[in-house]
């Protein structure tokens, strides 16, 4: 590859990304203006939009707003529990998904699907079910769909772990009289880690 073209890749590189980022720091400096008009006649410095009591048009500033603080919270909680259950799904499935067994591709392929789905019909498919099923649409309901759509990453990440020196470390261990357990835990589990 020639300088020239370099150059080139490099310029529409960077023209792209200050594409994408200029109107978010844009947003980010103007949040900072101590008008009550959004633009770019910028008359001081406020954080009023962050902790004022009265913000745009009537509206409360950013952290004395009690509703976007609840749903920050319940945003926190569930992405806690669907990184647990996620974590721990996708783990057993990469493990599984080492061998050969009937139905491994399907499984794979139907796991990976999460990837090319939409997210909106995952949510709206649960909803329906739900419906169906008399289901109460609580909080939780919604960690079964954002496994579902995030245990293909985490299964793309995790399976190039898997190498055929593993599987001798592994059988290493079991000749040696380790049971399946401590050949997870003192094997298999830290090779995926520090891999």
């Amino acid at each position: 590859m020639t300088d020239y073209v370099r150059k080139i890749l490099l310029g529409y590189s960077v023209f792209i990304l200050v594409v994408i980022y200029f109107p978010l720091a844009l947003v980010m400096i103007l949040s900072f203006n101590d008008s009550q008009s959004i633009g770019l006649q910028v008359t001081g410095f406020s954080m009023r939009w962050y902790f004022g009591q009265t913000g745009f048009q009537g509206i409360g500033g950013l952290f004395s707003d009690s509703q976007l603080l609840m749903a920050l919270q319940n945003s926190f909680y569930i992405a806690s529990i669907v990184s647990l259950v996620t974590t721990s799904v996708t783990l057993s499935a990469s493990l599984s998904l080492r061998y050969r067994f009937v139905g491994r591709d399907l499984i794979f392929y139907v796991i990976l699907s999460g990837l090319f789905i939409p997210g909106v019909l995952y949510g709206l498919g649960t909803a329906f079910v739900y419906r169906q099923l008399g289901v109460s649409q609580g909080m939780l309901a919604v960690v079964p769909v954002q496994v579902v759509f995030a245990m293909p990453f985490g299964l793309l990440l995790l399976l190039p772990r898997f190498d055929r020196e593993m599987e001798v470390y592994e059988d290493a261990a079991r000749v040696l009289g380790a049971n399946q357990w401590a050949v997870f835990t003192k094997i298999t589990l830290p090779l995926i880690l520090y891999n």
